[in-house]
């Protein structure tokens, strides 16, 4: 599973939402699109895990009309 790390002014990050697309950098799996719930200590979790290999994260993270987007390469 992939896990998100979410901080508001230094503390851990509540009442966010987090989405990702996973790309497959070579094209050898497709895309997945990926939701994810926050757990006790302010990081946000994958509700699905992605396959070994790598892969890149379009993140949106999202509270109040505010959005943050970042991409972010995982092995």
């Amino acid at each position: 599973r992939i896990s998100v790390i979410v901080s508001d002014h230094g503390l851990p990050g509540k009442d966010f939402v987090v989405t990702a697309k996973a790309e497959h950098p070579l094209g050898g799996a497709p895309a997945r699109n990926l939701q994810f719930r926050p757990d006790k200590i302010g990081r946000y979790v994958s509700l699905a895990p992605v396959p070994d290999g790598r892969w890149l994260l379009q993140v949106k993270i999202s509270r109040d009309g505010d959005h943050y987007k970042m991409i972010a390469d995982v092995q």
